[in-house]
């Protein structure tokens, strides 16, 4: 915040101690929104609800603007505790890796980190364009940077960050 303010916290907190605080908070973090565990997925299971709602929406604005229609998007505004499970969900960067039996978390081997995945104005996009062929394809941003979809997702090409919207409903389909 020192790019918005003069006030900080040193008088009660030295950097040490806040490094430390921040390392457990991005810890507790971690088993109770993100990545968790390997093997298990009841830190983020909770965000299948919102990835149904968002991939509902989407498809729908998209099909209908497809067919002629005149809606463009279609948005969710959410916090960081959030964010956090969605990003894991979607094994977005950073939040693909979970701790396995008998290694915890930390910094060194795991890059997750709290205030990277569920910081302030951080925000997952997709967009919809139309080839050279009149073709749909979607692509997706995480905080305004594209990333691919997860793994069981096959983009339009290798090394593409473009997908056709039937190969989203396939790969991302919950139930």
């Amino acid at each position: 915040m020192s790019e918005d303010t003069e006030v900080t916290f040193n008088e009660y907190v030295s950097k040490e101690d806040a490094a430390v605080l921040g390392y457990a908070r991005d810890a507790e973090k971690f088993y109770k929104y993100g990545p968790g565990v390997e093997g298990e997925n009841n830190t983020y299971v909770g965000a299948e609800l919102l990835l149904d709602d968002f991939f509902n929406d989407f498809f729908e604005a998209l099909d209908a603007r497809v067919d002629g229609g005149t809606q463009a998007t279609a948005f969710r505004v959410a916090d960081g505790e959030t964010m956090m499970p969605f990003a894991a969900l979607l094994q977005l960067p950073g939040s693909e890796k979970q701790a396995t039996s008998g290694v915890p978390y930390d910094y060194d081997n795991n890059p997750w980190r709290g205030d990277k995945v569920g910081g302030m104005a951080g925000n997952i996009e997709w967009v919809a364009y139309e080839d050279p062929q009149r073709n749909t394809i979607v692509t997706m941003r995480y905080n305004e940077e594209p990333v691919r979809f997860r793994s069981e997702c096959m983009p339009i090409s290798e090394d593409s960050y473009f997908y056709t919207p039937t190969e989203l409903k396939r790969c991302l389909a919950t139930s």
